[in-house]
C-alpha cells in the first residue's frame, strides 16, 4: 500500500513538472498560423452543439473533443482574441505574434493533455514493473521529436497522443488480467471510453480502434456482443464525421517514409526488432541445441512479460502497417505540389506514444531475461543506453529549434 502511494505521489510529481515545464514552452513559443486559424475559424464562431454535431467549417477535421474542450477553456477564462488575428484572411493569419496571455490560455488544453500522457505512462511502469523503469520511461518519452514539437500546440494532437497512450497501456494491462476479475471489467468499460473520445477526436483514430479491437479479438475475449460499444460505437461515430468532413488535396515529398519514422524512429524499431530476433531464438532453444543459450529468454517470469511483450510488439507491428497503409493512400492521391496541403508527420503522432511505450517495455524484458547471464546483460545495456543517448542526439536540433529558438528569434 505504501508502495502505491509513493507511485501515485512521483506520477503526479512528475505531472507537474510536465505541466510546468509546458507553460515555459508556451511563453516562450508565440502563436503559429494553425492554431489561430483553429481559434478564429473553428471554436469561438460556433456554439458547443454546433460542434458536437460537425458543424465546423473549413478544417480537415471536426471531430468535436478538441475544440469542445478549447471553447469551455476559454469561456470560463473569459479570453478575446487579439484584434490582429480578426484581421487574418481565411486561409493566412499574422504569424509568430507574440501575445504572452493567448499563448497560455489557448494552450493549457494541448499541456494539459501531454502532462497527463507522461504521468500515465511513468505510473504504468513503476506500479506494474519497477520505479527504475519508470524512470527509464521519462527518459524515452523526452527523446521524442514529437512530443517537443505538439507539447504546448493549441491544436488536437496533443489530446490524440494522450488518447493513444491510455488506450495502448488498458490494452497491456487488460492482455495480463485474467478477464473474470473485477480490475479487467473496469478496465474494459475505460476502453470503451477511450474509444468513444478517440472517435470525436479525430477521425484516423477509427484504424486505431479497430485494430486494438481486433488484437483484443485475438488474445483477450471473443464474446462478439461486447465489441458493440467497443468498437461499432466509436467506428459509427467516426464515420458520421467524416462523412461531414471537407474532403481537401494533399501532396507527399519523396522521402514520405521519413513522415512515419520521425514518431517512430528508427532506433525504436531496431530494439523492437532485436526483441523479435530473441523471442524467435528463445522458441528455437526448445527445439534445437545450439539456440539452448537463449532458453533464459523463455522462462521469464511464468510466461507473464513474454505474452505482453508479444501482444505489444502486435500492437506496434499492426500500428506501423497502418501507419504505412496511410501513407499509400496519400501517395495514391498525390497531388505533387500542384493543390492541396502538405502531409506532415503529425498525422502519424498515435505512432509515437506507442513507440514510448513499446520501447520501454521490450528494454525491460531484454534486460531481466538474461539476468542470470551477466555478459549478455551487460552489453544488453549498453547497447540500449547508446541508442538512447543516441535518439536525443539525434532529435536535438529539432526540439531545439522547433520550440525554444523559433519563439526568441521572432519576438
Amino acid at each position: 500500500m505504501m508502495k502505491r502511494h509513493l507511485i501515485l505521489i512521483g506520477s503526479l510529481c512528475v505531472f507537474l513538472i510536465v505541466f510546468a515545464y509546458g507553460l515555459f514552452l508556451a511563453v516562450h513559443k508565440t502563436i503559429g498560423n494553425d492554431e489561430i486559424y483553429s481559434l478564429v475559424a473553428s471554436v469561438t464562431p460556433y456554439s458547443y452543439i454546433e460542434i458536437l454535431f460537425g458543424k465546423i467549417g473549413g478544417e480537415g477535421n471536426i471531430a468535436p473533443l478538441f475544440y469542445l474542450i478549447q471553447k469551455l477553456i476559454l469561456d470560463v477564462a473569459h479570453y478575446r482574441i487579439p484584434d490582429i488575428w480578426t484581421q487574418g484572411s481565411q486561409f493566412w493569419f499574422p504569424w509568430y505574434h507574440s501575445d504572452i496571455h493567448s499563448q497560455i490560455i489557448l494552450r493549457l488544453n494541448p499541456i494539459l493533455f501531454m502532462s497527463l500522457a507522461m504521468a500515465s505512462i511513468f505510473y504504468y511502469f513503476a506500479r506494474f514493473y519497477s520505479f527504475p523503469l519508470g524512470f527509464y520511461s521519462i527518459l524515452v518519452f523526452f527523446s521524442a521529436p514529437m512530443v517537443w514539437g505538439y507539447w504546448a500546440d493549441a491544436r488536437h494532437y496533443s489530446l490524440w497522443f494522450f488518447l493513444t497512450t491510455v488506450q495502448s497501456l488498458l490494452f497491456l494491462y487488460m492482455v495480463e488480467t485474467s478477464k473474470e476479475e473485477r480490475p479487467f471489467l473496469w478496465a474494459w468499460r475505460w476502453l470503451i471510453v477511450v474509444h468513444i473520445l478517440m472517435a470525436m477526436t479525430i477521425i484516423f483514430s477509427l484504424v486505431q480502434i479497430a485494430v486494438v479491437s481486433l488484437l483484443l479479438w485475438v488474445f483477450v475475449e471473443k464474446k462478439l456482443r461486447r465489441y458493440l460499444w467497443l468498437t461499432l460505437l466509436p467506428i459509427g461515430a467516426s464515420l458520421f464525421y467524416y462523412f461531414k468532413t471537407v474532403k481537401y488535396k494533399f501532396w507527399v515529398e519523396e522521402e514520405s517514409l521519413q513522415l512515419i519514422l520521425t514518431c517512430f524512429s528508427q532506433e525504436q524499431v531496431f530494439i523492437a526488432a532485436v526483441f523479435m530476433l530473441f523471442l524467435c531464438l528463445s522458441i528455437l532453444s526448445k527445439k534445437s541445441l545450439p539456440f539452448s543459450q537463449f532458453a533464459d529468454f523463455v522462462r521469464i517470469d511464468q510466461e507473464r512479460i513474454r505474452r505482453i511483450g508479444v501482444c505489444c510488439l502486435c500492437l506496434s507491428v499492426a500500428m506501423f502497417f497502418v501507419a504505412l497503409l496511410i501513407l499509400g493512400l496519400f501517395q495514391l492521391w498525390n497531388t505533387h505540389g500542384s493543390i492541396g496541403n502538405k502531409i506532415s508527420a503529425r498525422y502519424f503522432i498515435f505512432l509515437t506514444p506507442l513507440g514510448i511505450i513499446s520501447t520501454t517495455l521490450f528494454s525491460y524484458i531484454l534486460l531481466t531475461a538474461y539476468r542470470r547471464r551477466r555478459w549478455i546483460q551487460i552489453n544488453i545495456f549498453i547497447c540500449l543506453s547508446g541508442i538512447l543517448v543516441l535518439l536525443y542526439l539525434n532529435n536535438y536540433p529539432f526540439w531545439v529549434n522547433v520550440n525554444i529558438l523559433r519563439g526568441f528569434l521572432h519576438r
